[in-house]
This record gives structure tokens, C-alpha cells and sequence, in this order.
């Protein structure tokens, strides 16, 4: 179903709040790939980064934790909250609010 100028329609989510890779819990960042068919999220209280390809009922963890633990080590984070990619999409930033850092990660 496509969405008219007034109708959204639900891209990633929408299975209500949760740690399951069909659901996020306060999503706060967006970034969409140049070729708008893949979206990146910051899903602030799971501390972790989802990668979501439109169409797909689920998303893949792409930074952070998968079971929603924070940390401050170079693998985990403390509550994301926002995320951007270079020019070349190869390097993904995400603003770790928490450990008062930007991280950078490299996207496979």
C-alpha cells in the first residue's frame, strides 16, 4: 500500500515495543541510503542500530547490542540516538548519547 500525501505507512516497527528483530523501542534516528530501499535506525532503548530494507517484516542488528544490553566498550552502546553514513556508505556514525561519544563502525 503506498501512502497518500496524509496516510503514513509503517516501513520499520510497528509490532509495538520490544527487543525482537520485527520491533524497536524508541526509534529516534533515521538515515536512508541513497537509493531509499534501506534504512538505518538508532533504537534508543534496545541500544543498538537496526538495518531495515523496505518491504522486510524484520531488521538485522548492525551495531550494538543484540539483546538490548548498553555498554561503553567499542562493540555495545548507551542509548543511540542518531545515525548517518558517509558518502560512500561504507562507515556508519552513530551518536552514543550515554558514553558521551560518536562511534564509528564499518558496514559489511
Amino acid at each position: 500500500m503506498i501512502g497518500s500525501n496524509r496516510t503514513g505507512i509503517t516501513v520499520a516497527g510497528g509490532n509495538g515495543a520490544g527487543s525482537n528483530l520485527n520491533q524497536l523501542n524508541d526509534p529516534s534516528g533515521v538515515w536512508v541510503t541513497r537509493n531509499g530501499q534501506t534504512l538505518y535506525i538508532a533504537d534508543t532503548n534496545n541500544n543498538r542500530v537496526m538495518r531495515w530494507n523496505l518491504g522486510d517484516t524484520q531488521g538485522s542488528v548492525v551495531a550494538g547490542s543484540a539483546t538490548g544490553v548498553a555498554g561503553s566498550t567499542n562493540t555495545l552502546l548507551s542509548s543511540p540516538g542518531d545515525v548517518a553514513l558517509d558518502p560512500t556508505e561504507t562507515y556508519l556514525y552513530v551518536s552514543d548519547y550515554y558514553n558521551n561519544r560518536v562511534q564509528r563502525f564499518v558496514l559489511q
